[in-house]
Parts: structure tokens; sequence; C-alpha cells
């Protein structure tokens, strides 16, 4: 079992992109989350985090779905009670190379 995570940033048009290679000895479960203390709004095909100046909107690639948002309870820093929001993102297709793309941008 191999994983291998890549970050591509383009700052000419303010993108993030982060991708998850993974080679399986035999295809199962699989998925990769990004976690935020944001309140997401799930769209179509994205989910959008509204900040207090802008709006950053993250879309799976081809390969890749939005599978659930997740609310987990979640004390902070200073001990208050908190939530935090799980994206979890899943292959389109399960074997054993497969990749999860997602990509990061200015909404």
């Amino acid at each position: 079992t191999r994983a291998t995570r890549r970050f591509q940033l383009d700052k000419s048009v303010a993108t993030l992109t982060i991708t998850d290679t993974f080679t399986l000895a035999k295809a199962g479960a699989l998925e990769t989350a990004l976690i935020t203390e944001i309140q997401p709004v799930h769209q179509a095909n994205a989910v959008l985090l509204p900040l207090q100046n802008l709006i950053l909107k993250v879309t799976p690639a081809e390969n890749t779905l939005i599978k659930e948002i997740q609310t987990h309870p979640f004390t902070s820093h200073d001990a208050t009670p908190a939530k935090i929001f799980r994206l979890v993102l899943v292959p389109r297709k399960l074997t054993t190379d497969c990749t999860l793309s997602y990509t990061i941008a200015l909404a």
C-alpha cells in the first residue's frame, strides 16, 4: 500500500489543488477529508466556506465525489465548546490505483 499527497498552488488564479494518489493491495473503503471550523454550504458539486470578507469554494475533481459533510463536537484551545465540519471525499470508482483530488479557490 502506498499513499502520496501533492499540493499545487497556482498564485496567478488563486487556487490550491490537493491530490491524493493511492496504490492499494486490494480495493476497499477509501476517503480523504477536509476539516474546517467554518459552516460549509453544500452546492451541487462543490462546497462553499464563507469567511468574513470572502468565500472559498471547494470543488472535487472529476474522479472525486463529496460523500457527506459531518458535524463533530470540538473543544477549542480556550476550552470553549464548538463544532467542526468534516468534508468527506471519496473516489468515484474504487480500484487498487485511485486518486482523490479537490481544488480550493476564491468564489
